[in-house]
């Protein structure tokens, strides 16, 4: 999985994604967290259009390893309620559609569906607090809105 991250990180940086993407080693796997403050519109599920080609080209590079690895599609939101014209009832709902968007984004670069499974976690994961410190509010709120690709 390191050689996977190093990979992504060098595609990252060379199309200047760094706001838009992160990776990280985890216990359970490698995550690239998609920031959805930037890659869906607030309150929305959908892609925004400007960058749908942006992400579907980055989960691409993941097709050669869904013959070895599996994928999970972790939907999160911030913890601010949703409001009641904004399509969805709650955060969970919000965060599961975000994730299934992405898992359809994941199918249609041909990873096959077996290999990925959906979790929408609304706010009951955040972010540890290091991965946050010296951020505003603001900023704080938009980390913990994500769409995490873990491989594992």
């Amino acid at each position: 999985l390191s050689s996977i991250r190093k990979e992504i990180d060098a595609e990252i940086e060379k199309r200047q994604l760094q706001e838009l993407i992160r990776t990280s080693d985890k216990a359970d796997g490698l995550e690239l967290a998609l920031n959805s403050g930037l890659v869906f519109d607030s309150g929305k599920a959908n892609i925004r259009k400007d960058l749908e080609e942006t992400v579907s080209s980055m989960l691409h590079l993941l097709v050669p390893y869904s013959d070895k690895y599996s994928f999970a599609v972790e939907g999160h939101t911030d913890t601010v309620p949703l409001s009641k014209n904004g399509g969805f009832a709650t955060n969970w709902e919000l965060s599961s559609a975000r994730a299934i968007v992405v898992r359809q984004r994941l199918e249609d670069v041909g990873i096959p569906r077996q290999r990925v499974r959906v979790e929408g976690y609304a706010d009951t994961k955040p972010l540890p607090d290091e991965e946050l410190s010296g951020l505003d509010i603001e900023e704080r709120l938009a980390r913990h809105r994500r769409v995490v690709v873990r491989i594992y």
